[in-house]
């Protein structure tokens, strides 16, 4: 009973997760680049917004395996028809919206898969456009050695300036992947200055996904999945109370009413007498803390005292205040 309630939770969390992403994705055409605000707009550091990109990946990566699970379809069947179908006023339109949950779900799944792909994080630009070469071991070793060049030449006291200049200059010596290196360089050096004081090069190269985190990394990050959960739930929340975001979001959805051949009539009605409920109540349905723990990000009571959660949290308190200007 826990699993299918978390299931439950889980595939429906993903479908408006999954939805949010792609209007985002067709503002990228529709709206000039200031117009991201939110994540972006606070993330100045690389890093942070490399931290954001771990929580983008991560949820549709899990997002994925639930909707790949046989058991999710029968789940989310029964889920819509209690949500939507059980509150109808007539047996006739429960037994047509009970047909259409049959019908469709199957279809529904597929283009969550489609709108949940860990791609996406990309192209909504929550994460940066990946280097066009593989996490090899050759790549893994470039980076190191250039974090580690990039150490020596901050402990000389050189400008950011000529590091960069020094680091290029480094590249060319390394024939077939001098291109891959110059392209490291423009891409991190940056980031890689302002905060490499603080980590070795190994912890930064795993940082930006250019080597295979250790163990120990891999254990810290499931340590603050409750803070990157709360942060991500806390974003979310901002982009609905948009009413351009909402008034994009409830175009999205009778859109894709149309291509329900048989129900094109019931599922317009559908959506437009339960989404602006769902909107309208977003500060109880995205409660942070108890989706979190239901989905078992958080434990009850858990209190974030790590420095990695201590920036999910601030960051989260700076998109209140730019909201809120």
């Amino acid at each position: 009973m826990k699993m299918a309630r978390w299931s439950q939770f889980y595939v429906t969390a993903s479908f408006v997760f999954g939805l949010c992403l792609f209007v985002s994705a067709r503002n990228v055409h529709e709206e000039q680049k200031g117009a991201y605000d939110g994540l972006l707009a606070v993330s100045h550091s690389g890093l942070e917004q490399n931290f954001v990109c771990e929580a983008c990946l991560q949820l549709s990566n899990e997002a994925e395996l639930v909707l790949h699970n046989p058991d999710t379809e029968k789940t989310l069947e029964e889920l819509f028809s209690h949500v939507a179908c059980n509150s109808l006023m007539t047996p006739k339109m429960k037994a047509k919206c009970t047909s259409m949950v049959k019908t469709y779900v199957p279809d529904l799944l597929v283009a969550l898969q489609t709108y949940l792909r860990p791609e996406l994080c990309t192209e909504v630009k929550v994460c940066r456009p990946q280097l066009q070469f593989g996490k090899d071991t050759k790549t893994c070793a470039l980076c190191q050695d250039f974090a580690a060049d990039a150490l020596t030449y901050l402990g000389s006291n050189r400008t950011k300036t000529q590091i960069i200049v020094a680091l290029h200059l480094a590249c060319s010596r390394l024939e077939e992947l001098s291109k891959q290196c110059d392209l490291l360089v423009d891409v991190y050096a940056p980031d890689l200055m302002e905060h490499l004081n603080n980590l070795t090069p190994e912890e930064f190269c795993e940082m930006t996904r250019l080597c295979k985190p250790a163990l120990a990394t891999t254990q810290l990050k499931k340590r603050n999945d409750c803070a990157i959960c709360q942060f991500v739930i806390l974003e979310l929340k901002f982009k609905l109370r948009d009413p351009k975001t909402q008034e994009r979001l409830l175009e999205v959805l009778g859109n894709g009413c149309d291509k329900v051949i048989n129900h094109v009539d019931e599922c317009k009605m559908i959506v437009a007498q339960y989404a602006p409920f769902l909107l309208a109540n977003l500060e109880t349905i995205l409660d942070a803390d108890v989706l979190c723990t239901k989905i078992g990000a958080c434990t009850p009571m858990k209190n974030i005292h790590d420095s990695e959660s201590y920036l999910v949290m601030a960051s989260a308190e700076n998109i209140k205040r730019v909201h809120s200007l």
